[in-house]
């Protein structure tokens, strides 16, 4: 992969749906260029399947992120199966440890009452020793609102559960609108902010690895949103996306880098800097995707209202 390949990627996962038009926009390139691009990298196992759920706000959801830490005596495919039969999980990678296993778990949930309940889940298991919980922060767009859909929404919001990336002629047919309804009910759901497009991401298919930069910085010194743009600004194409703490000043920055050295050089820069207290390199060496818990939601909206 290259910078016009993250390019599209970073497209994807904000709005799947994204036009070749608008790719094109993005990229300098031509439309059709940029179709075989997505069209190698979808053939090539980067990008692993395209969904659309809920927003946040609409779920009344949060996003977690957790560590598990066993006495490694789990089989791992295993103990990896059992957490991700929760419906609020939806990531499972194992991680790197020097003694025993470790577990980066990262899901959605609604309500105290549901994380209590998937923390008691993860300490009572027999291989576990210890785990720590997060609540992440959303920005508004990642938090969308909330909003009613109308029947011919749902009609459409059907047809992109069953292909998030599905034409417009063929939702026509399906739910048995006009082309004209379909684009202005798609267009509807995306200004309105009560479904994320999104797409998922095998990035050691495209030779790269995935791993999380855990930042603990000083937040009398530099604000939450400071800090983001200091590692957009370092780091335009390795860094991509912040995972932030809501109760601790604890980042987990997201960076794509080509081999661990390189990971390391970026850690080490910046701890370097006068607002960090400490970095820690988290490596996976296997990951694990389930449903969204947003897209389980609106899966039951959709059976709710009957279309």
């Amino acid at each position: 992969m290259d910078e016009i390949d993250m390019v599209i990627l970073r497209e994807m996962n904000t709005n799947c749906r994204a036009s070749y038009r608008a790719l094109a926009r993005k990229t300098g390139f031509s439309p059709n260029a940029v179709k075989r691009r997505l069209e190698k990298l979808v053939d090539g196992g980067v990008i692993t399947r395209f969904a659309i759920k809920l927003s946040v706000a609409m779920a009344d959801s949060e996003t977690f992120l957790a560590f598990v830490l066993t006495d490694g005596t789990e089989s791992v495919p295993d103990f990896v199966s059992l957490i991700g039969e929760k419906s609020m999980v939806c990531h499972v990678s194992a991680l790197a440890c020097v003694g025993g296993g470790a577990y980066l778990i990262v899901g959605e949930y609604s309500g105290p009452a549901m994380l209590a309940d998937l923390g008691s889940f993860l300490r009572n298991l027999d291989q576990v020793h210890s785990v720590e919980l997060h609540t992440m922060l959303h920005t508004d767009l990642e938090r969308g609102r909330k909003t009613d859909f109308s029947k011919s929404q749902l009609k459409v919001l059907k047809c992109l559960v069953q292909d998030p990336r599905m034409q417009i002629s063929e939702i026509s047919q399906i739910a048995g609108l006009a082309p004209r309804t379909v684009r202005r009910s798609l267009r509807e759901l995306v200004e309105n902010g009560g479904v994320h497009f999104s797409a998922s991401f095998d990035m050691a298919a495209g030779g790269f690895l995935d791993v999380f930069v855990r930042i603990n910085w000083n937040d009398k010194m530099i604000s939450l949103d400071e800090l983001a743009q200091w590692l957009w600004k370092e780091y335009p194409v390795e860094f991509w996306a912040p995972w932030s703490s809501a109760s601790e000043a604890i980042m987990f920055a997201d960076f794509l880098v080509k081999n661990h050295q390189e990971a390391e050089q970026i850690s080490n820069r910046i701890r370097e800097a006068p607002f960090v207290i400490s970095t820690t390199i988290l490596f996976s060496f296997s990951a694990a995707k389930f449903p969204y818990f947003t897209e389980l939601k609106l899966k039951e909206l959709l059976d709710e209202a009957g279309v």
